[in-house]
């Protein structure tokens, strides 16, 4: 009887620290690692390199195996692309966690560590995480669209639903998120992507970006002053 009861507080105090096990991240993609991890994704996920120098460049390594490097280019549209120093930001078009496809993942490096990274929603991703980590919160939230249909030109009041699940561990989130919305045609389309982040490093490079900014406006507001001197 001893030696039951030992054994059933075993597996109590395993399942207690199981279900409080924090997110950190996912597979090797914990906040906080450096980009050595990428070597690892490309020999493991047998992914090939493409150099992203056009937007034709940009969307085809968003699709099957292959990856790269998002770097700002003046006049030309990346998302997520950035000019804050010390920020490097890579593509990944589909990798394997644990046999799970994950799709369209993007990795944000700040002074070499991952301090942020996205992937597209998938239910099998979803139930992982949920299963791993049951400690979330969820969430929903609707929104109405004021919008003319292209159709019959008619204005339009549609309503929405985004659905929110959500795990915190300090300062570092994920957020899951899926739902519909309507355009100002009022098109329905469909949103859903999950993002993990430290929410302390991100403020920061969105601070180094808005300096960048400015520093950028006002640098331009010179010159054209400049020009305007014999005026």
């Amino acid at each position: 009887m001893k030696k039951i009861t030992t054994l059933l507080l075993i597996g109590f105090f395993s399942l207690s620290a199981y279900s409080q096990e924090k997110f950190t991240g996912i597979g090797k993609l914990k906040i906080g690692v450096d980009t050595s991890i990428i070597a690892d994704l490309v020999s493991e996920n047998s992914l090939k390199k493409i150099k992203i120098k056009t937007f034709k460049d940009f969307l085809k390594v968003q699709s099957g195996k292959n990856y790269g490097k998002i770097n700002y280019v003046d006049g030309v549209y990346f998302a997520d692309a950035t000019e804050a120093p010390g920020v490097s930001v890579y593509q990944f078009g589909e990798i394997k966690i644990a046999g799970i496809p994950i799709e369209k993942v993007v990795l944000k490096f700040y002074n070499n560590q991952l301090y942020s990274f996205d992937s597209q929603y998938s239910k099998e991703l979803l139930n992982a995480m949920k299963t791993k980590y049951p400690d979330f919160e969820e969430s929903s939230k609707k929104d109405t669209t004021s919008c003319i249909n292209k159709a019959t030109g008619n204005k339009l009041s549609l309503e929405s639903t985004m659905f929110h699940k959500k795990w915190k561990n300090g300062t570092i989130t994920a957020l899951a998120t899926i739902g519909n919305y309507y355009n100002d045609k009022c098109e329905d389309k469909l949103l859903s992507f999950v993002q993990y982040n430290d929410h302390i490093i991100s403020d920061q490079v969105r601070d180094l970006e808005q300096e960048l900014s400015k520093q950028k406006e006002t640098k331009k507001a010179a010159e054209t002053k400049a020009k305007l001197s014999d005026f």
